[in-house]
């Protein structure tokens, strides 16, 4: 096993009077981690010998693996979807202490049961060392970490003990600030996933007919809504029939129309409803011109028969099967890709709708983060956070991420090519696919949000109906991203409050969005009244809310 001088950083973190470790209440015997990691005097791996207080002797200061040259047995406390498998059985934690050398004592808790038995543990102070892909909500990062002081404040060290996750954060400045509390503290290690074409909702059109109509594939909204009208009035498809062809469609989801308010200079997060100004201003997405002007477009089209009459009704399935129908009848579509919607053959018969350029200049197109914070979290009881922080650092390397992806190489996937960039999965008899295998044998990140990196830093599997999707992301939206609104901390005060306003916001946009684009509603007419019902139901108070956390949050950037 390769060595990357682990002395060094164990000697680091010494202190001559104090050092650092983790002390629980009750516990007086465990050593105190509150300044670990973040200063000391350099003592020789060989000097400290008996010295170095417990959490710090058990390390392997020769080598990566394993994490502890005496073993360690740490309890475990998790969230296990129904799909899984027994987590003992499964091959990720077998690797992970074998590899380590720490014994997991775990207490895997079917999920519809977690959140009861997790606030159980806390009410009762009977705390796991860890807590792993626990979904912890920032209001429970506060609660139990700034107010309680039951999580431990790992801010001081990280930059010492996880190399591979400080890497991630050095390259994605955003995260850090992301999971570090207006305190400054980071109570949860979160999973990252950088796969491009998850971070961003797509919208496919079809550029064989635009192709036929003579025309270039869309560049603003009044372009698009041109094309839409080819799709209307040509017979697109060839089978005599002018009328089958569906201009635009999707399935249920208001937010589907949200989403392209960025074709008309706005992008926001639909989620929150949040959106930012490069000056820090933040602001409600309904409030701005461009939503106003995005409702007009589709009242608009809605009126004159661009857009599917059950556009607001139907659900994946349906559309779907509008798609794989006997005649190709949808001219656009969101959908992860075009293959789930539409038959496999017309696959690369559609293309991305890249970012409209808006008439205030804008050319935006929204993002998430693809953080999924809370997935890892150490206990202010635990004896040994050290090497709890080394151990889970495996998965925030390309080796570990990947063995908790995918499982074993040249077993669970084989690679394609010498770079080993791109993979085959495969799975044993008995299995309809490899996604049941994974969850079954493999891995707890099927169903559940684990801990480390995922996505395009690790080898791809070999699949040209995806591959057609990365093709389009590229230079189609990728250039014109903007992080729909960054993942702030709110106060568990903040946090309730906001949670109240925002469901009635939604509640009553949703409706008035619906009446607008149906003709129910006049938007010159009525958009004033609408909102004045929105300040009414507390959308100023919203936006103060939402403006402290984002202050906060780029404090931490």
């Amino acid at each position: 096993m390769r060595k990357k001088g682990v002395a060094w950083m164990l000697a680091v973190v010494l202190l001559l009077g104090s050092l650092g470790g983790c002390s629980g209440e009750g516990d007086s015997s465990a050593p105190d981690t509150s300044q670990g990691g973040t200063s000391g005097t350099e003592v020789s791996s060989g000097s400290a010998g008996e010295d170095l207080p417990e959490n710090l002797a058990v390390l392997n200061t020769e080598s990566d693996y394993p994490v502890v040259n005496t073993p360690i047995t740490l309890t475990l406390m998790g969230a296990r979807k129904g799909s899984q498998g027994e987590w003992e059985d499964l091959k990720f934690f077998k690797k992970w202490q074998e590899l380590t050398g720490i014994t997991l004592d775990m207490d895997a808790i079917l999920s519809d049961n977690w959140d009861t038995q997790k606030n159980l543990a806390f009410a009762s102070n009977t705390l796991p060392d860890i807590f792993y892909a626990g979904s912890f909500s920032t209001a429970e990062e506060l609660d139990y970490g700034d107010d309680q002081q039951m999580l431990l404040d790992i801010s001081g060290l990280i930059d010492t003990y996880c190399p591979n996750l400080i890497s991630v954060l050095e390259a994605n400045p955003a995260v850090r600030s992301s999971i570090t509390t207006p305190s400054g503290a980071i109570y949860c290690l979160p999973y990252i996933n950088d796969m491009e074409r998850d971070l961003t909702t797509k919208y496919w059109i079809n550029a064989t007919w635009i192709e036929q109509l003579g025309m270039e594939a869309p560049t603003t909204a009044d372009e698009l809504y041109a094309v839409l009208e080819g799709f209307r009035d040509e017979d697109m498809n060839g089978n005599g029939d002018t009328t089958d062809e569906i201009p635009l469609s999707w399935s249920k989801g208001i937010e589907n129309f949200y989403k392209t308010t960025s074709w008309f200079g706005a992008t926001f997060d639909t989620t929150t409803m949040m959106g930012y100004e490069e000056d820090g201003t933040v602001f409600y997405g309904p409030f701005t011109d461009a939503f106003k002007k995005m409702v007009q477009w589709y009242a608009n089209a809605w009126a004159d028969g661009l857009l599917d009459s059950e556009i607001f009704e139907q659900d994946g399935n349906q559309l779907k099967a509008k798609g794989q129908g006997d005649e190709l009848i949808l001219g656009a579509f969101t959908s992860a890709g075009p293959y789930v919607t539409i038959p496999q053959e017309y696959n690369e018969d559609y293309i991305a709708i890249t970012a409209l350029k808006a008439d205030n200049g804008k050319q935006e197109w929204f993002r998430s983060s693809g953080l999924k914070r809370g997935t890892f979290t150490i206990t202010s009881g635990c004896k040994y956070p050290e090497a709890a922080l080394r151990m889970v650092d495996w998965v925030y390397g390309k080796e570990g991420a990947l063995y908790q992806m995918r499982g074993e190489a040249g077993v669970d996937f084989v690679y394609q090519d010498e770079e080993e960039k791109t993979c085959v999965v495969q799975w044993p008899e008995g299995y309809d696919n490899f996604e049941t295998y994974r969850a079954k044998e493999i891995t707890p990140n099927s169903g559940s949000s684990t801990p480390g990196i995922g996505g395009g830093t690790l080898p791809q599997v070999v699949n040209p109906l995806n591959d057609w999707i990365n093709l389009q992301v590229e230079p189609q939206l990728k250039p014109y991203w903007k992080l729909a609104f960054p993942d702030v901390y709110l106060s568990p005060d903040n946090t309730e409050r906001a949670a109240s306003i925002l469901a009635d916001l939604k509640n009553y946009l949703e409706i008035a969005v619906g009446e607008f684009i149906t003709g129910k509603r006049d938007v010159e007419a009525d958009w004033d009244s609408m909102i004045a019902e929105l300040e009414g139901m507390g959308a100023n108070e919203y936006v103060d809310i939402y403006q402290e956390a984002y202050t906060n949050w780029s404090s931490n950037a």
